[in-house]
C-alpha cells in the first residue's frame, strides 16, 4: 500500500558486506583459491534472498558514489565451473569425500559472523551451501558481537570472519589495505602488497584530484585482482520524507546527514 504523504528514495549505502579471510592462513594464501571463492558465490542470490532485492554487487569497498570509483575493476560473476577450475590450479584435488584436498589437508574453514544479525547469518548460510558445490566444507559459529572483535578480529584469531562497516569519504584506505596497518591499524586480514603500498603513498603525496583518482583506480584494480577479502554487496538504504517537501533528492543519501541542505528545502 502506497502513502500519497510520503516520499521514498533508495540508495547505495556507503556500508558494504564482506568476507574477511585470513591471508596467513594456507587456505587462502594463493590468490586463485581467493578468486575462485569469489567466482563460487552466488551474490544476486544472496541480494534477491536476503537483502529482499535491496543491494548492489561490489566489486571493492570503494562504493559507486566514490568520486574515484572505478567501474571497470574486475568482477567476478557467479560461475561454479570457474571456481572449480581456479581452485584446481591451485593444487586443489577433490578427495573420496568430494571435499577438496591439497598435501593431505582438506579444504575446511570456519566462518564466524556476530550472533543477533540475521542478514549476516542467513549470508552465511547461502556462503556455505555455495562452497559445499565446489567442494569446500565450511562451519558458521555466530559468536557476541565484543567477543568476536576482542578475541578473533583484532587478534587475527580466525580463519574468516562475515563482517561490515562503513566506508570513509576520502580514498585513502590505507589504515585498512597498507601493510603498516597489519599491526598497528584495521588490516585485520594480514593481506600485504608493496604496489598497494606505493600508491597508498603517491595518493596521500598529492592534491591534484585527477592524479589522485587514477592512483585509487589502479588501488581498486589491485582489491580487485587479489580478493585478499571476499566482497559480497552494498546494501541499499532507504529515506523517506513528507511529500509537501521540495528540495529533498537523490544527494540526500546519508541518513545521518540526509538534511545537510534543510535550508534550501521548501514546502509546497
Amino acid at each position: 500500500m502506497t502513502n500519497p504523504n510520503l516520499k521514498v528514495m533508495r540508495y547505495t549505502s556507503q556500508r558494504l558486506r564482506y568476507l574477511l579471510l585470513n591471508n596467513l592462513n594456507p587456505l587462502f594464501q594463493d590468490k586463485r583459491a581467493r578468486q575462485g571463492i569469489a567466482h563460487a558465490l552466488d551474490r544476486q542470490g544472496i541480494i534477491n534472498t536476503v537483502l529482499n532485492g535491496l543491494g548492489e554487487k561490489c566489486l571493492t569497498d570503494y562504493p559507486p558514489s566514490s568520486w574515484v570509483y572505478n567501474p571497470k575493476a574486475k568482477s567476478y560473476d557467479y560461475d561454479v565451473n570457474k571456481a572449480k577450475a581456479l581452485l584446481g590450479e591451485a593444487g586443489w584435488k577433490p578427495g573420496a569425500d568430494g571435499i577438496l584436498v591439497k598435501d593431505g589437508k582438506p579444504f575446511k574453514f570456519v566462518i564466524l559472523a556476530r550472533a543477533g544479525d540475521k542478514q549476516l547469518e542467513q549470508t552465511g548460510t547461502v556462503i556455505r551451501d555455495n562452497l559445499k558445490a565446489v567442494g569446500i566444507s565450511v562451519e558458521i559459529t555466530a559468536l557476541e558481537t565484543t567477543a568476536l572483535r576482542r578475541d578473533h578480529m583484532t587478534k587475527r584469531n580466525f580463519d574468516a570472519i562475515l563482517w561490515g562497516r562503513t566506508v570513509f569519504t576520502d580514498p585513502d584506505y590505507s589504515v585498512n589495505w597498507s601493510t603498516a596497518a597489519i599491526d598497528n591499524a584495521y588490516n585485520f586480514v594480514s593481506y600485504s602488497n608493496k604496489a598497494l603500498d606505493a600508491l597508498f603513498e603517491k595518493g596521500r603525496a598529492t592534491l591534484n584530484p585527477d592524479e589522485r583518482k587514477a592512483i585509487y583506480a589502479q588501488v581498486q584494480d589491485i582489491l580487485a585482482e587479489e580478493q585478499p577479502i571476499i566482497f559480497l554487496d552494498w546494501p541499499s538504504a532507504l529515506n523517506g520524507v513528507n511529500a509537501k517537501f521540495q528540495g529533498y533528492s537523490k544527494e540526500n543519501t546519508s541518513p545521518p546527514t540526509f538534511v545537510w541542505n534543510l535550508a534550501t528545502w521548501t514546502v509546497k
